[in-house]
């Protein structure tokens, strides 16, 4: 089960570096623009 978590946390860590920014720029293309 600890393995999962890791997975989890490796998960969120990917998210929050390669997928906070694109993420808001496809969400929110205005603020991306501006």
């Amino acid at each position: 089960m600890s393995r999962r978590v890791e997975l989890r946390r490796l998960w969120l860590a990917h998210c929050k570096a390669f997928g906070f920014i694109p993420w808001k720029q496809w969400t929110a293309p205005k603020d991306g623009a501006k």
